[in-house]
């Protein structure tokens, strides 16, 4: 899908090589928003298949792209949710 068929302002892409565009390194299994000047680059790039488009930010996690909700993650990690208690004991 090429950028002009996407209809939202906010767009991402991840590499699937490491690529140099404008002097910038993007590197493959990283989110990045769409930079201005490098659409047509990003174009010609996705026909070769070395780029990928979204339509909304993405973490990837063992190299699959996941789709994140308002920047929270979406399953909680068990040890960030259990509370813990600093209850010190006297000596």
């Amino acid at each position: 899908m090429f950028i002009r068929e996407m209809e939202t302002e906010d767009l991402y892409f991840a590499t699937k090589v490491e690529l140099k565009i404008n002097d910038i390194v993007y590197r493959p299994s990283i989110c990045y928003k769409i930079p201005a000047l490098a659409k047509k680059n990003l174009e010609k790039l996705a026909a070769e298949g070395k780029v990928v488009f979204f339509d909304e930010k993405v973490r990837f996690v063992n190299g699959i792209a996941v789709s994140i909700k308002d920047g929270k993650i979406v399953t909680p990690v068990s040890s960030i949710v259990n509370k813990t208690t600093n209850k010190k004991k006297a000596k």
